[in-house]
């Protein structure tokens, strides 16, 4: 069974692997990402619970190793889509993947809902309110309380603002007070302790009842170690860096968030056609899998660095973020 190459380069990769690995019908190694931003609603448009079953196959989540799955919106907050519970329930519960986060407002849904959530994020994932003011409303509150009370991790986002210091100190003692987890600027949430697990050393067998041909052993192939790619320093993109794709929630696949809205945004405007470029149809989710979008034209362009979409301009046009 051929190897599916991990995302990132190993400068050890020796000739032999390099020939396994390569996709000779897609002129490229296969980049399947182990962790995904969805934005699941902009608008009347959303991600069902149906879509993120299909896609999110157990061929995929087991070759990507997927680790880590973000909840962020753009222009409507990731709660109001009506699945959002039941596709968290599907990556949390259904295949335990426990990095799942989620950046909120906290305005939506019953003190009720907020409540059950946390109970889902008992023992993994983050759930952070993006709050600017020292003064937030009630219900917004209201519903950290019953997160906290659940003993989930929830964090106090204080995005940079012109906003007076005095107001950001203010909102820090708030979010003491009511036992936020973490008062925090910008996403920068902590990382979650890792939890060793002590394994109790088995006891020696008795070699006596053991064939002498049970005992040779043999040097595990060197091509079935468990590999990663490394790019280079001057790659800026936020998806490679990451190891991370994007997912719109009209279902479209994009290295990150950042190309996509420099895509979107083109494709909106009259003045310019991105169908050559990227192929709206062909990135999909509802016309193709993950390994076919990932292996086709565009992406393949993407992790070659071939694309016109020069990405020393986005990364310059997003303040260094891509």
């Amino acid at each position: 069974e051929d190897i599916v190459a991990l995302p990132f380069w190993y400068e050890d990769f020796t000739k032999e692997q390099l020939e396994v690995m390569y996709n000779k019908e897609t002129d490229l190694y296969p980049w399947l990402p182990e962790r995904v931003e969805i934005n699941p609603i902009d608008g009347k448009e959303y991600l069902t619970l149906e879509q993120i079953e299909d896609t999110f196959t157990k061929d995929y989540i087991e070759k990507s190793k997927l680790k880590r799955i973000q909840f962020k919106g753009t222009n409507t907050d990731p709660t109001l889509n009506p699945e959002l519970f039941d596709i968290l329930h599907f990556f949390m519960s259904r295949w335990g993947i426990g990095g799942c986060d989620i950046t909120t407002n906290g305005k939506s849904n019953e003190t009720i809902w907020w409540r059950n959530l946390g109970l889902m994020f008992l023992e993994a994932g983050n759930i952070t309110f993006n709050i600017n003011t020292s003064n937030p409303d009630k219900k917004i509150l209201e519903n950290a309380e019953a997160l906290i009370e659940s003993g989930c991790r929830v964090f106090w986002n204080y995005v940079h603002t012109n906003q007076l210091d005095s107001d950001i100190q203010k909102a820090k003692k708030l979010s003491e007070r009511y036992n936020f987890h973490g008062f925090i600027y910008d996403n920068q949430v902590p990382k979650e302790e890792t939890i060793i697990d002590v394994h109790v050393k088995s006891e020696m067998p008795d070699y006596k009842l053991i064939e002498l041909e049970t005992l040779q052993t043999r040097k595990k192939d060197d091509i079935y170690k468990e590999r990663t790619i490394k790019f280079s320093p001057h790659v800026k993109c936020e998806g490679k860096v990451k190891n991370q794709f994007y997912l719109s929630p009209g279902g479209n696949v994009f290295p990150c968030k950042h190309v996509a809205l420099n895509l979107i945004t083109a494709n909106n405007s009259p003045e310019h056609k991105t169908e050559l470029l990227y192929g709206w149809d062909k990135n999909n989710i509802s016309n193709h899998t993950l390994e076919e979008i990932f292996t086709n034209d565009f992406f393949k362009g993407y992790f070659n660095n071939l694309l016109k979409l020069n990405p020393e301009i986005i990364h310059n046009e997003q303040e260094g973020i891509c």
